[in-house]
């Protein structure tokens, strides 16, 4: 009997050596496992971040052409209001010139 209970307190010790093994191999799979994922996971963000600062990069690309745009647009705005601001006057001043030089015959001989 107590060779039978020797044995089958060898087998338990036994038994939980095994399992502790077994446990300590789960745990470093799972640690494996987790940095394995870390890794993947890290890839992952550094693409996103990659790609956000690509898209920033052309957000702004495209702000500065619109600016560009806007500035040209300004500008040729203002030249062509010179020049119409010209024209105007110049039509003002051969109205007077026509008024004054032709309109008093014109309107003597009426």
């Amino acid at each position: 009997m107590l060779n039978d209970l020797k044995m089958l307190c060898e087998r338990s010790y036994n038994e939980i050596l095994q399992l502790k093994k077994e446990k300590e191999n789960i745990l470093s799979d799972k640690n494996l496992v987790l940095e394995a994922k870390k890794k993947e996971l890290d890839k992952k963000v550094d693409g996103v971040e990659l790609e956000i600062m690509n898209n920033s990069y052309m957000i702004n690309d495209v702000l500065k052409k619109v600016r560009e745009i806007f500035k040209k647009t300004h500008v040729q705005y203002e030249y062509e209001e010179g020049i119409i601001k010209k024209n105007i006057n110049i039509y003002k001043k051969i109205c007077i010139y026509i008024y004054f030089n032709f309109g008093k015959r014109i309107f003597k001989n009426i």
